[in-house]
């Protein structure tokens, strides 16, 4: 699949669903390691997701257009560090 580019990422890989650019889907890191699996639209994460930051940090959450929006929480090792809103 072709590499493309999240605003503020790296290239990477997208995966699923119509290449994910709509509905579920993957992105990676160009060295092919996870850094987002969740909903797309318009080929941004939006919606429900897990964003991938390394050194075993999490975010699960809701985005909207390529951001964290709303509910969402912050792991580190599967445990919680911060829980809150993103507006």
């Amino acid at each position: 699949m072709p590499p493309w580019r999240v605003p503020g990422g790296s290239p990477g890989i997208q995966k699923g669903k119509k290449e994910a650019k709509e509905g579920k889907g993957k992105y990676y890191f160009s060295n092919e390691k996870l850094r987002y699996e969740g909903m797309f639209k318009n080929g941004l994460y939006d919606g429900k997701g897990v964003e991938y930051y390394g050194n075993n940090i999490k975010y699960i959450g809701q985005f909207k257009k390529g951001r964290k929006f709303g509910k969402g929480s912050i792991y580190k090792d599967d445990i919680l560090l911060f829980e809150g809103k993103w507006d």
